[in-house]
């Protein structure tokens, strides 16, 4: 069995000549930031985790344990996945809200669609308030969780232009 306390660096930062053999931990989304795991890699190796509850979620490429002839490397499965295009900033404020009530996690893409995990209720309610939903396989990253932190003190003035 190999332990891991967590990420140790990239696939990307190993020398290109580097000689490991790679073997593969396939994660779901939602296990990337849990902080005990034990699971199989893609070449049988048992591989138990267990990280502090203040390290950052797994990322794809993240190498989680190495030696001199082998390195562990998180790979995120794709789910299916609901995604929005918002029309404006109005309109994804709405649907990050319907999706929020709903304590779904959010996803924001890099090109500003909404993504999360596909759920049918969820899609039917979005189409419904005439919003265009779709399904598509998509990797969901923990660095594109949208998330309120709580400030202390009062709430600050925001003014539109």
């Amino acid at each position: 069995m190999i332990r891991s306390t967590g990420s140790l660096f990239k696939v990307s930062d190993l020398d290109p000549d580097d000689d490991r053999v790679i073997d593969v931990l396939s994660l779901e989304w939602f296990e990337t930031s849990k902080t005990i795991l034990r699971k199989k890699t893609k070449g049988g190796l048992d591989v138990a985790i267990r990280k502090d509850s203040a390290s950052n979620p797994f990322c794809d490429g993240d190498i989680i344990y190495t030696d001199g002839r082998l390195a562990v490397v998180v790979e995120i499965q794709p789910c299916e996945c609901l995604v929005v295009i918002p029309a404006g900033f109005l309109e994804m404020t709405a649907v990050c809200h319907e999706i929020g009530n709903r304590h779904i996690p959010v996803y924001i893409a890099d090109d500003a669609e909404i993504v999360t995990e596909f759920e049918y209720p969820l899609y039917h309610a979005l189409a419904k308030k005439g919003y265009s939903p779709g399904r598509e396989m998509r990797v969901l990253y923990h660095t594109h969780t949208l998330s309120m932190a709580r400030q202390k003190g009062p709430t600050p003035k925001v003014t539109f232009k």
